[in-house]
């Protein structure tokens, strides 16, 4: 895989995953505003927030993958199975949410990687 390559598949997972946050954004916001006051929220409102949350998680390692890969820190080999797993979390996490509690396990392979490049931030 080249660089622009791995650039893209990462912008267009980011990209997929962006959209369906600000889908679930929207839906809990419309759920919410249709509920009662005092009222517990419905079932589906809190498990939207459970995938906000998640997808927030994602959102933010695929930022930090973005930077890795524009720096050329990270080797095209090491993204195929982070691509597949993220492709997998994005097309069935509402069907199977109990399969994706684990974000960081998504990009385990490139962990290192990724918390060199917070604390470079953090520090530099």
């Amino acid at each position: 895989m080249q660089y622009y390559h791995i650039k893209s598949m990462t912008t267009f997972l980011y990209t997929n995953a962006y959209t369906q946050l600000e889908s679930y954004e929207s839906e809990l916001e419309g759920l919410l505003a249709t509920g009662k006051k005092k009222s517990k929220p419905p079932p589906r409102a809190t498990l939207l927030e459970e995938f906000i949350s998640r997808h927030k998680q994602h959102l933010l390692r695929l930022e930090q993958t973005l930077r890795l890969v524009d720096n050329l820190v990270i080797e095209p080999s090491e993204l195929e199975n982070v691509k597949e797993w993220v492709d997998d979390y994005v097309t069935r996490c509402e069907e199977s949410p109990d399969d994706f509690e684990d974000v960081d396990g998504c990009y385990e392979e490139i962990m290192e990687q990724l918390e060199t490049a917070v604390e470079v931030c953090w520090v530099g």
